[in-house]
């Protein structure tokens, strides 16, 4: 008798572990990528948004916790010219960066997966993060802007200013709202959010350098691409006085975040996967007595 309720014991053991298998789901995303910063300071637009895509797995360990793996790539973009204040337009400022990330966190679901035909998720993790801002000059010529100091970094004369890096450490957090289309395909628009720790997505930070001290170290183009209302009509030709803002006038963080439509693919696990059906949720454990 104690024997067979082992035997029976260990079967309900393993039938619990066949109901709580993990799975796995590939998700694909596309969408537009846009940023907080000097030059957009409106946020969740898609003026002047560009392309973003990416992809990620999601391992969980349950039917509504799992931990998530990704890439995205992002190019955001602004420009002085479409600005609602004409202090910005006079500055005459743009710019466009190519963001490519790696992250990792949790996503977590508000319902059983695979109770709803409808679904709710939140996401937050950590990223890490490449950019490298750029321009074209007055001759059409691609420049990147770091080399250049527009602001003084890296010059003896603000050593204050230091050197902004081209990757960093960003907090992604995201939701998105899902529906499944089918038992193994879903499909989702989901706004992810990246506080970054750099002021220098945009090359825009804080203060002018002094215009022969910039000339000096290094060279016309830094100073041709460090204010640039000199190429407007009506635009004032003087560069502006040492210290003079140039970015705003608190420094803080930019974001950039992503909205997108992702469609996912359960590769196994649960009742749903395109590599085997997953489990009979409905089995019940024996009664031993």
């Amino acid at each position: 008798m104690k024997f067979k309720k082992i035997i029976l014991i260990l079967v309900c053991f393993n039938l619990y572990v066949l109901k709580s298998q993990n799975s796995l789901v590939f998700n694909t995303k596309i969408g537009a990528a846009n940023y907080i910063g000097d030059l957009q300071q409106q946020p969740f637009t898609f003026k002047q948004s560009r392309l973003h895509t990416g992809f990620n797995l999601t391992y969980f360990f349950n039917q509504r916790i799992g931990i998530r793996a990704g890439l995205d790539y992002g190019e955001i973009h602004a420009d002085d010219k479409k600005s609602k204040k004409s202090s910005l337009q006079f500055r005459n400022l743009n710019f466009t960066n190519k963001i490519t990330e790696t992250n990792l966190g949790v996503q977590a679901y508000v319902f059983k997966t695979e109770e709803k035909l409808y679904n709710f998720y939140a996401y937050v993790g950590l990223a890490f993060y490449k950019h490298n801002p750029y321009t074209y000059s007055i001759q059409g010529n691609k420049v990147y802007l770091e080399p250049l100091s527009t602001e003084g970094q890296g010059l003896p004369e603000y050593p204050n200013r230091k050197k902004y890096k081209l990757y960093g450490i960003s907090l992604p957090i995201a939701g998105g709202a899902q529906v499944n289309l089918s038992n193994n395909i879903t499909l989702a628009y989901e706004l992810m959010l990246h506080k970054t720790n750099t002021d220098f997505l945009d090359d825009v930070s804080g203060l002018y350098p002094d215009y022969s001290t910039l000339l000096n170290r290094r060279g016309t183009l830094a100073t041709q691409l460090s204010y640039r209302g000199y190429e407007l009509p009506t635009g004032n030709s003087m560069f502006p006085l040492d210290n003079e803002q140039r970015g705003g006038f608190k420094k803080n963080s930019d974001w950039y975040y992503f909205q997108s439509i992702v469609i996912g693919i359960h590769l196994f696990g649960t009742n749903r996967g395109l590599f085997g059906h997953g489990n009979d949720y409905k089995t019940k454990c024996p009664s031993v007595f």
